[in-house]
């Protein structure tokens, strides 16, 4: 779970709280990388061989356009069909 080094805004730290807490109870081993550039985040997921992060930003958007960026285990962003599979999954929850 990151955040990139954009403003986000006073909600992040509940966005990301909520975030945290879902996941983990899912069973999801969490680690809170807290603010790092989206490069590095990508290096990190490939380098750590994690299974994937979740990114918090607004990119260069204002605050109110905060949202999530998915990056798979190849440290991509998420592709059609994995985007998909997450939508579905938060459609049936």
């Amino acid at each position: 779970m990151f955040r990139d080094i954009e403003e986000s805004g006073d909600k992040l730290p509940e966005i990301k709280k909520i975030i945290i807490k879902e996941l983990e109870n899912l069973g999801v081993v969490v680690i809170d990388g807290d603010i790092l550039p989206t490069p590095t985040i990508l290096f990190a997921v490939r380098k750590h061989k994690y299974d994937g992060a979740i990114i918090i930003t607004a990119s260069h958007n204002p605050i109110e356009y905060n949202g999530l960026k998915f990056v798979n285990n190849k440290a991509l962003f998420t592709i059609k069909e994995e985007a998909e599979k997450i939508k579905r999954y938060y459609d049936h929850s």
